[in-house]
C-alpha cells in the first residue's frame, strides 16, 4: 500500500501505474527508467545498456544508482565454477594418481582433456577397478568446465567490450515498423499501490521536480500534492530482446544457479551461491528486455501555486531534466517549463525522432532468465 510514502513516492507509483497501463507492459517485470540519455546511433551504446544488471526497484535512476555490468558478475561467477583436480585424487587414491600420470607420460601424442575420462575407464578398468566410474566422472567434469569457460577466457583475453545479438540497425528497423500511441496519467485518478509488482513496492533512488531534486524537497513535495496530469505521446514504442554473444554460456550460468554447494562453488572465498543469487546477490534480478520510444513527448501539468521564487528555481534548472522522464536538455531533448496566473504549471520533454529512447526494462528474477 502507498500509505506512510512520501508525496513524491507516491506520485511516482502512480506514474510508474499509468505507464505500465499505458504501454501494455506487464507489472510482474516492468521497470522505469529515469535519466538515461537517449541512444546514440551504435552498437557500441545500445550493447553497454544490455549490459547492465537493474536494481531490485520500480524506477532505476541510472544517475542515482551506480551501473552494474552484466559481463563482470557474469565472469566472477563463471570463473569460479570447477570442478577440482584435488578433488579427483581424492576419490581414486594418491597412489592410483601417481601410476595414472605415469601412464598418461607414455602416451604420445598426450590425449585431449575432453578425452581423458574415457582413456581413464579403459585404463582403470585393468589397473584399478575401483576407482574407474568415480574417477572418470570427475575427469568428465572437469573437461566440461573448462570446454564451457573456454569462449569467456579467450574474450577476456581480447579486452573487448561484450558484444550482445542484435545491432543498432537492427532495432531502429523495428522501430520504423512500430505502431506507437499516447496515454494519460491523471494523479487524483490512478492508483499509487504497487505491492503487487515483481518488486513487491519497492521504489528508490528517483529524482524529484527535475533531474537533481530532491524528492522530498519542498518545491518537489508542492508539486507532487497538486492535481498531476501526465500526457504521453510515443511516435513509435517496441520491446527490444537481446542476448549476450558467444562469451556467454547459459549452461554455465545455470549450473552455477542450479547447484549451491563445493563443487561446482569453491569451498571457501568468493563469489559464493549467496553473494550472486542470494536475497541481496548481484545477479538475483537481470534485465530481459528494452522498452524503447522514439518521438516522445511528456506534458506534465500541475495546478500547484508556485511562489515567484520558485518559479525561478525550477526555469533555471529546467534543462537538467525536468520530472518524470528527468532527461538533460542536448541536441535530441528540450525540455521548458511554463507558469499561469494565479496557479498552475506546464513542464514539457520532447526528444526528436530517430532518438530512440529506453523508457523501461523488462527485468526477470535469474531462475525465469534462465527457463526455469
Amino acid at each position: 500500500m502507498a500509505d506512510g510514502l512520501s508525496p513524491m513516492a507516491q506520485l511516482q507509483n502512480r506514474w510508474y501505474n499509468g505507464f505500465v497501463e499505458g504501454v501494455g507492459a506487464d507489472r510482474s517485470m516492468a521497470q522505469l527508467v529515469q535519466g538515461a540519455a537517449p541512444l546514440a546511433p551504435t552498437d557500441t551504446d545500445l550493447w553497454a545498456r544490455l549490459d547492465t544488471i537493474p536494481p531490485e526497484s520500480l524506477t532505476f535512476n541510472v544517475k542515482l544508482v551506480p551501473r552494474t555490468r552484466f559481463f563482470d558478475e557474469y565472469s566472477k561467477v563463471a570463473m569460479a565454477m570447477e570442478w577440482p583436480e584435488s578433488l579427483f585424487e581424492k576419490h581414486i587414491g594418491m597412489e592410483t594418481r601417481r601410476r595414472w600420470e605415469e601412464y598418461l607420460r607414455s602416451l604420445d601424442p598426450r590425449p585431449a582433456n575432453e578425452a581423458l575420462a574415457d582413456f581413464f575407464l579403459n585404463w582403470a578398468m585393468s589397473e584399478a577397478p575401483e576407482t574407474a566410474e568415480i574417477g572418470s566422472s570427475d575427469l568428465r567434469q572437469m573437461a566440461q568446465f573448462e570446454q564451457l569457460k573456454a569462449p569467456l577466457l579467450e574474450y577476456i583475453s581480447t579486452q573487448s567490450a561484450p558484444t550482445f545479438s542484435g545491432r543498432y540497425e537492427d532495432l531502429a528497423f523495428v522501430l520504423e515498423n512500430s505502431a506507437g500511441g499516447s496515454f494519460e496519467v491523471r494523479s487524483a485518478a490512478t492508483s499509487a499501490d504497487v505491492s503487487d509488482t515483481w518488486a513487491g513496492g519497492r521504489n528508490t533512488s528517483f529524482d524529484g521536480l527535475w533531474r537533481g531534486a530532491e524528492p522530498q524537497s519542498d518545491i518537489s513535495e508542492l508539486f507532487a500534492r497538486s492535481n498531476v496530469v501526465i500526457r504521453v505521446r510515443l511516435q513509435r514504442f517496441a520491446i527490444w530482446s537481446s542476448t549476450p554473444s558467444a562469451w556467454y554460456n547459459s549452461a554455465l550460468l545455470n549450473i552455477a544457479y542450479s547447484n549451491r554447494q563445493s563443487p561446482p562453488w569453491p569451498s571457501s572465498g568468493h563469489p559464493t551461491w549467496y553473494d550472486a543469487f542470494g536475497a541481496h546477490g548481484t545477479m538475483r534480478w537481470l534485465l530481459g528486455s528494452l522498452m524503447v520510444a522514439d518521438g516522445v513527448n511528456v506534458v506534465v501539468s500541475s495546478d500547484a501555486k508556485f511562489s515567484a521564487s520558485a518559479q525561478k528555481a525550477i526555469v533555471e534548472r529546467q534543462e537538467r531534466g525536468l520530472w518524470p522522464l528527468c532527461l538533460p536538455s542536448g541536441e535530441s531533448v528540450t525540455n521548458s517549463a511554463t507558469f499561469d496566473a494565479p496557479a498552475g504549471m506546464r513542464a514539457m520533454t520532447d526528444i526528436a525522432v530517430n532518438r530512440p529512447e529506453i523508457v523501461g526494462l523488462n527485468v526477470l528474477d535469474v531462475g525465469r532468465y534462465l527457463g526455469h
